[in-house]
């Protein structure tokens, strides 16, 4: 065995086992091996030299990095899952000619990706048998087919332990052509804590997921919700995390090196969880506005500088796409900016002009743009007919959720308001009482999908273990730990905190308002002549569970609650008297949602503790 084979095993053993690979590391190994013996021909086994890292375009999803002791055809595969876990598609032709690429430039192990195979099997359902029929596509684990085929058949109505029966015999069948045991179609999730045992963070890894990217997003996560790790102790707290996943799932690529380039006098810094995206729209931004902007030839040379030096897939700025609109001109979106933006600003560019745009056009040119480049937003706004604003806790992201099909309705982002002067805006009335409730509960329990629990987040880490007569006895409290301000109608304040003061104020005559105890009828008729009630029916979330908040006592907290929200939501509560009566406190927004609850489970104005909230 020559040395470049021997550091190549090394170096796939290491990863295997979590632990940190660099390019520096495997070639310096290399050269010091080949000063103690030649590295050349052993016998007859042919010439094996380390190959060099190769990166290859992928577009519109980015690039594939395949480092010198990464099997090309696995590293392809692990792409395409890594695509799939994030609903992208991408087909076998494509990675079937990257393969191709690969070995025409180093030498391959395995010359062919894997085949997409087929099972047929019988179903026993108690009555007759039926026919069910399981794909497995080239990148998919053997174990992840089964469970898809497991789950189709419940949701088909076949009893359970005849779905276990088949996805067995499934899992059976393709593990006898195919690697089975990489523990891909698990979910894992690792708890972090500090040196103090204080909670830091939750790694979570999906199904299809490769470690590295649950590691790196949970650095990414932690930055963003403003808790940074100690840079100089980051490296080994994420090999620890990685050895913990690598013992449970195979790995294939070890954490993505920092990268820093210099370029006209400007710093770009890409740190191991950042994405690399992300900082190139950054810094391509900065010489944007300063009226320099990055030639296309510029952006390309920095992202491959960038993705080249990190294994695996990396997403990077797309290249810069253009439509016609015929009888308008041409829209030209660079790599930094997004597509539908692009169209909005053409549309109101032709509007001024006294040019016609129609709907049509912006749909296909859209369309066209994304089958070239990776969009983010998939609605262009000057399509709507309606828009929503969206005050936190006000059921705007089940609005956003139920309206996914019809472009006729755009929900804002938080900090953005309309005045329904050009086009009728609507926004979600409720009591500041219990919207004030639903935020401290929904900031404890740890944000949006739980995404600050156990992230240092200074809000949810002040209120654990808080009651409500505690937290609202605190304003300083809440304007150091929570974006409170002390309920400022201002952009500042925390959107599920601000006012909804801020959202009306000055156009109140304008807004069309919805009642949150009403907003089920009311929604299915606003929505009728854009989509069907079925189609864009308003979505049931998990029940928003309020006892922590409450802490066993919820009748005990009625006053405090009720002259918190006259002393600082004053004008929140007269706004929706006026538009929607006077209310006693919260209240139940499904009637159904705690049918049984006894007299023990409802707040202090008699709704439930386990409320369903949209």
């Amino acid at each position: 065995e020559g040395p470049a084979r021997f550091v190549s095993r090394v170096a796939q053993a290491l990863v295997t086992q979590g632990l940190p690979v660099s390019r520096a590391f495997v070639e310096a190994t290399h050269a010091s091996l080949c000063k103690l013996r030649p590295c050349g021909h052993y016998g007859k086994a042919p010439r094996y030299d380390l190959p060099t890292n190769l990166t290859v375009s992928a577009d519109p999803l980015g690039s594939l990095t395949v480092e010198p002791w990464m099997e090309p055809a696995d590293a392809i595969e692990q792409f395409a899952r890594a695509a799939a876990a994030k609903g992208q598609d991408i087909k076998r032709e494509s990675c079937v000619d990257m393969l191709s690429w690969f070995c025409k430039r180093r030498r391959c192990a395995r010359q062919t990706l894997r085949e997409d195979r087929k099972a047929v099997i019988l179903v026993s359902t108690g009555e007759k048998d039926l026919e069910a029929t399981a794909t497995c596509e080239f990148w998919s684990p053997p174990e992840w087919c089964a469970e898809l085929l497991k789950d189709r058949l419940i949701k088909e109505g076949v009893p359970v332990d005849s779905a276990l029966a088949a996805g067995i015999e499934v899992r059976r069948h393709f593990c006898e052509t195919s690697k089975c045991g990489q523990r891909l179609h698990t979910r894992l999730s690792l708890d972090i804590w500090d040196h103090d045992n204080g909670t830091v963070g939750a790694a979570a890894c999906g199904p299809l997921s490769d470690p590295a990217d649950c590691v790196e997003k949970m650095f990414r996560g932690s930055y963003r919700v403003g808790f940074k790790a100690n840079e100089t102790t980051a490296e080994a707290s994420m090999t620890r995390m990685m050895r913990w996943f690598c013992k449970r799932r195979e790995c294939l690529r070890p954490i993505a090196p920092a990268v820093t380039i210099v370029h006209k006098g400007d710093l770009l810094e890409v740190k191991p969880w950042d994405e690399p995206r992300g900082k190139l729209r950054e810094f391509a931004q900065r010489f944007s506005d300063r009226r320099e902007p990055l030639s296309q030839d510029e952006l390309k040379h920095l992202s491959f500088k960038v993705c080249s030096a990190r294994p695996g897939w990396c997403v990077t700025l797309p290249k810069t796409v253009g439509v016609e609109v015929t009888g308008v001109g041409e829209a030209t979106c660079r790599p930094w900016e997004e597509p539908a933006d692009v169209l909005d600003t053409l549309h109101a560019h032709a509007l001024r002009a006294g040019l016609e745009v129609t709907d049509l056009q912006l749909k296909k040119s859209l369309e066209l743009m994304c089958a070239q480049r990776n969009c983010d937003r998939k609605k262009v706004k000057s399509m709507a007919r309606i828009f929503f604003m969206h005050p936190g806790k006000t059921a705007g992201r089940a609005i956003q959720d139920a309206t996914t099909k019809t472009d006729k309705v755009f929900v804002l982002g938080h900090d953005d308001r309309c005045d329904g002067v050009s086009k009728p805006c609507y926004v979600v009335l409720r009591d500041p009482r219990e919207r004030l409730v639903s935020a401290l509960a929904f900031k404890q329990q740890g944000g949006e999908w739980r995404g600050e629990r156990l992230l240092g987040n200074t809000c949810h880490g002040w209120l654990m273990g808080k009651n409500l007569s505690t937290i609202l006895a605190d304003v300083d409290g809440l304007d150091q730990h929570c974006e409170y301000f002390q309920a400022s109608p201002d952009k500042k304040t925390h959107c599920v905190f601000r006012p909804l003061q801020w959202w009306v104020d000055g156009h109140e005559n304008n807004i069309n308002f919805l009642c949150f105890p009403e907003l089920t009828t009311s929604f299915s008729q606003l929505i009728k002549p854009f989509c069907s009630n079925n189609t864009c029916a308003l979505p049931k979330r998990n029940p928003s569970n309020h006892s922590e908040l409450y802490g066993g006592r919820p009748r005990e907290h009625g006053a405090a609650l009720d002259a918190f929200a006259r002393r600082w939501y004053s004008k929140d509560l007269e706004l929706y008297e006026r538009h929607c009566g006077t209310v006693k406190g919260p209240r139940q927004v499904y009637g159904n949602a705690s049918a049984q609850a006894g007299p023990g489970d409802v707040g202090p104005f008699g709704e439930p503790i386990f409320a369903w909230e949209p």
